[in-house]
């Protein structure tokens, strides 16, 4: 006896009528997220791989206002950056650190899209010493006297410097302001009579 499913299939092909296809959209899986952030000058890559139903091909593509800033993987899904991004100089269309783009994954015929926003963080980055010939600089005094010079640094983050004497055989015969960087000898030296 033929099953109910049987019969009604028989009976679609006697009266001519066809049975169709319902294709299913592809899902992204739990990696697709909407927002991340990531600290600057830091690479990292994130999934946006999807499943389909019907075991379709996914074929995967970004846009959006940073498209041009990352690279999908067109097989696989996944996003990853095409630059280091660097805080201090944004290239995102906002310039406001906030990179903006639109995964897409289609079977061939349904299309599935998932915005996504990162965002670059600030690290604090080292002073960078701008006096003499940076951190291996070197002074020329005349002898006898106290006052050998300034050390100058720079900060990416405008903080407030402090400068110390962090070593040496020498170290306590110098003195150190350490706000303004301005570097003397305890007492002034003899080039005749040195210690």
């Amino acid at each position: 006896m033929p099953t109910l499913r049987q019969t009604a299939i028989l009976a679609a092909c006697l009266l001519g009528a066809s049975v169709g296809y319902a294709n299913n959209a592809p899902v992204f899986g739990g990696g697709a997220v909407a927002s991340a952030s990531v600290d600057e000058n830091n690479a990292t890559s994130y999934d946006f791989s999807a499943t389909d139903a019907d075991a379709d091909t996914l074929v995967y593509s970004i846009g959006g206002d940073d498209a041009s800033r990352f690279v999908i993987n067109a097989v696989t899904g996944e996003l990853s950056f095409s630059q280091a991004f660097d805080f201090d100089n944004p290239t995102d269309t906002g310039q406001d650190n906030v990179y903006d783009v639109t995964v897409t994954v289609t079977d061939g015929t349904e299309t599935v899209t998932q915005a996504f926003g990162l965002t670059v963080t600030d690290l604090n980055e080292t002073p960078v010493f701008t006096s003499g010939s940076g951190a291996t600089g070197a002074f020329a005094v005349e002898e006898n006297v106290t006052a050998i010079g300034s050390v100058t640094a720079h900060d990416d983050e405008n903080a407030t410097l402090v400068f110390t004497i962090a070593g040496g055989a020498d170290q306590a015969k110098f003195s150190l302001n350490t706000l303004s960087g301005a570097l003397s000898f305890v007492t002034g030296k003899d080039f005749d009579n040195p210690t």
